[in-house]
């Protein structure tokens, strides 16, 4: 997300309740939200890159509706080191894969390199995960349009025959 992209939402919420969501999605995102100075600091994912986005956020409108800008200052990132290192062990366990045909005592080491090049590659690709501004927007709507305040604190409804 380019730094000077702002982002909308309206909720149909009151304003109160709106900014109640935003403290309580700012703890669940492990980040804080100064509503006097409207700075919002939260954790962001993107890939392999962890770290931390600061921006600004104002929130605007009546007992109604309520109207929420979103606008990035900055973030800083840090690569997840473990991971990349596991892609690298993967990319290294495939290179009987490909020299095998030029060095013929490598291919009883053919399935083992297969298991671990590949095996390296979709563990790391199953964890991968994405979270912005986007996605906290997306949480303050769900938070604040509960009837509890948090989606997660819901009773599971049971049927009976």
């Amino acid at each position: 997300m380019p730094p000077d992209e702002t982002l909308h939402r309206r909720l149909d919420v009151g304003l109160e309740r709106a900014q109640q969501a935003v403290d309580e999605a700012a703890d669940a995102w492990h980040g804080s939200f100064d509503s006097g100075a409207e700075d919002l600091v939260i954790a962001v994912r993107a890939g392999v890159r962890s770290g931390r986005l600061r921006a600004r956020l104002t929130l605007a409108g009546d007992d109604r509706a309520c109207h929420l800008s979103l606008t990035p200052r900055g973030t800083q990132y840090q690569l997840q080191t473990a991971v990349v290192m596991l892609l690298l062990i993967s990319a290294l366990a495939s290179l009987p894969l490909m020299l095998w045909p030029f060095v013929p005592r490598l291919l009883p080491m053919l399935p083992i390199a297969l298991v671990l090049s590949v095996g390296g590659w979709f563990l790391v690709v199953a964890r991968l995960q994405n979270h912005g501004p986007e996605e906290f927007l997306e949480t303050v709507a769900l938070l604040a349009e509960s009837p509890t305040g948090s989606p997660a604190d819901e009773p599971a409804t049971e049927t009976t025959a």
